[in-house]
C-alpha cells in the first residue's frame, strides 16, 4: 500500500524538486498547501468527519508575442485524507492554452489538459484518465455590451469500469451590458450533452447582476435554472465527478438563488461572503429504491440545501498568500440517506508563487 502511495505522490515529488531549479525567462512556478476539517465528508446523513491535507504544484513556460500568449504547464495535486487514508489520491497532468488578441477587441482561447487520476487499494475504481479541449470567443459591442461564447468537450476513461466511460459536451453564450450607474447585468444560456451507455441532456438558463455598493464594496446576485432535456431517469451515475459524491449535474432540474459580497479591505486583503440556496428535483432513486424497495413516483430524489460561505485572504510574506475560509451547509432530503442538518468545513490555504 505504501508502494502505491509513492508512485500516486510521485508526480507532485518531482513538481516539487523542479521548483527548486532557478526561474528562466518565461517559466513560473506555484505551490499551493490546503488543511480543512470537514464534519461531513459525503454530504450524507452518516456525517462522517475528516482533516483532509491538499498539496498542488505547477509549473509553466509561457511565450509571449505583440498580439498573443502561449503556454505550456504541468500541475500535479495529492489529496490526502487522515481518517480514511485509503481515499487518498492523486491527480497529474499536463496542459497548453492559448490567447489571441483579435482586432477591435475581440479576444480568441483555445485550452486543452490532459490527466491521470490515481488511487489507493480499496478505491481503484475511480482511477481513470481524462482529456478536456476548450474554445472561447469573447467581443465588445456598441454601447458597451460584451458578448462570450465557448465550447468544451470533456473525455473520460475509467479503465477499471469501461461501463462508466462518456464524453461530456457542453456550449454557452453570455451576453453583458455594463451601464452609467456601474450595474453589470448578464444573461447566458447553455447546454450540456453528455453521451454513454445512455445520453442525457440539460439546457443550464442564467441570470446575474454585480453592483458596486461603495468605493471597496460589491454585491453579485445570480439566478440560476437548469432544465434536463432528456435524462437517463434509472441511471445511477455514481463516479462522474472527481471528488466521490452520488451527484452528477445531469441527474436533476432544480433551480440556485444566490449572492455574494466582496470588500475589499486594502489593496492586498478581501473579505468574501457568499450563500445560496439550491433547489434540485434528481432525475434518479433514492437510495431505498436502490435497495430493491418498490418503485414510485415519490421515490425520485428532491433535495434543498441552503449553504453560506465566508473567506478573507490576506499576504502572509512576500509571494506568500493566505486564504481561511469558513463553509456552512445543510439539505433537506426526501431520501434519508443524503439528510443532514449542519456540515461544517473549516480550512487554510497557503500559496506560494515563484
Amino acid at each position: 500500500m505504501l508502494r502505491k502511495m509513492s508512485k500516486q505522490v510521485g508526480g507532485v515529488c518531482v513538481l516539487i524538486a523542479l521548483l527548486g531549479m532557478p526561474v528562466s525567462a518565461g517559466m513560473s512556478k506555484g505551490l499551493n498547501l490546503s488543511t480543512s476539517y470537514n464534519n461531513n465528508i459525503l454530504r450524507d446523513s452518516d456525517s462522517q468527519g475528516d482533516y483532509i491535507t491538499q498539496l498542488k504544484g505547477s509549473v509553466g513556460w509561457g511565450f509571449r508575442s505583440a498580439r498573443s500568449y502561449t503556454q505550456f504547464y504541468y500541475s500535479g495535486t495529492g489529496y490526502m485524507f487522515a481518517e480514511v487514508g485509503s481515499r487518498s489520491f492523486a491527480l497529474n497532468g499536463f496542459g497548453a492554452s492559448y490567447v489571441r488578441q483579435l482586432a477591435h477587441g475581440k479576444r480568441l482561447d483555445v485550452g486543452s489538459f490532459a490527466s491521470v487520476r490515481l488511487d489507493r487499494s480499496g478505491y481503484e475504481v475511480y482511477d481513470n484518465a481524462e482529456w478536456k479541449n476548450y474554445v472561447a470567443f469573447r467581443m465588445y459591442l456598441p454601447a458597451r455590451v460584451m458578448l462570450h461564447t465557448g465550447y468544451t468537450v470533456q473525455l473520460r476513461n475509467y479503465w477499471r469500469m469501461d461501463a462508466r466511460n462518456y464524453s461530456d459536451h457542453s456550449a454557452f453564450a453570455q451576453a453583458s451590458k455594463l451601464f452609467s450607474t456601474q450595474t453589470l447585468v448578464r444573461g447566458e444560456v447553455g447546454y450540456g450533452f453528455k453521451h454513454h451507455a445512455d445520453s442525457e441532456g440539460q439546457l443550464v438558463l442564467g441570470l446575474e447582476i454585480s453592483q458596486p455598493l461603495a468605493q471597496n464594496t460589491s454585491l453579485n446576485m445570480r439566478y440560476e435554472r437548469r432544465l434536463n432535456t432528456h435524462a437517463n431517469v434509472f441511471g445511477e451515475n455514481l463516479l462522474d465527478q472527481d471528488i466521490d459524491m452520488l451527484n452528477n449535474r445531469y441527474d436533476y432540474n432544480g433551480q440556485v438563488w444566490s449572492a455574494k459580497l466582496t470588500q475589499q479591505l486594502s489593496n492586498s486583503r478581501k473579505l468574501v461572503i457568499a450563500g445560496g440556496f439550491d433547489v434540485r428535483s434528481y432525475q434518479t432513486l433514492t437510495t431505498l429504491a436502490w435497495r430493491g424497495e418498490p418503485l414510485f413516483a415519490d421515490e425520485l430524489r428532491k433535495d434543498k440545501n441552503p449553504y453560506l460561505s465566508v473567506a478573507f485572504e490576506t499576504p502572509l510574506r512576500n509571494r506568500v498568500q493566505a486564504r481561511f475560509v469558513y463553509d456552512f451547509e445543510s439539505n433537506k432530503s426526501n431520501d434519508n440517506f443524503f439528510n443532514f442538518n449542519k456540515r461544517n468545513s473549516l480550512s487554510v490555504d497557503l500559496g506560494l508563487t515563484f
